[in-house]
């Protein structure tokens, strides 16, 4: 392991929006939509739950005519999502994120609350500014 890598916390989007479990499908599309965002924490309470994402949503979609009114969160959610916490190291999270196929990592603290969340996007800006940062030393500046 690399004693210099960044934590994740470096290039994780803090304090993301969540929606509460008993919500419903309807509530977490508009979520979406109006953040441009396609992965939403699920929480009861101030305890992350799971995760819900827009492609869950379209995936149950596809399948059969869902009422986004009356069927909740909880009913679609992913559980037990991949969490880690903030000062874990960037390359161990990317690297099993890899691995296992997942999209997003939820930050948890040390004592539960939830304090930010790590996506495939925040990934690519991580390997963009390694990239750049590489680019600018082999090129003398």
């Amino acid at each position: 392991m690399i004693n210099n890598m960044p934590p994740v916390s470096k290039y994780m989007t803090p304090m993301p929006y969540t929606v509460e479990s008993d919500d419903n499908l309807a509530r977490a599309c508009d979520l979406m939509q109006e953040y441009r965002i396609r992965h939403l924490p699920v929480q009861t309470g101030n305890k992350t739950i799971g995760l819900i994402s827009a492609q869950d949503i379209q995936l149950l979609n596809s399948f059969q005519a869902v009422d986004l009114d009356s069927t909740t969160v909880e009913s679609v959610m992913a559980r037990n999502p991949y969490c880690v916490t903030p000062d874990t190291n960037l390359d161990f999270v990317a690297s099993h994120m890899a691995e296992q196929r997942i999209g997003t990592a939820l930050i948890i603290q040390e004592n539960g609350s939830l304090v930010g969340i790590f996506t495939d996007t925040d990934a690519l800006h991580a390997l963009a500014e390694v990239l750049q940062t590489r680019w600018r030393r082999e090129r003398g500046g």
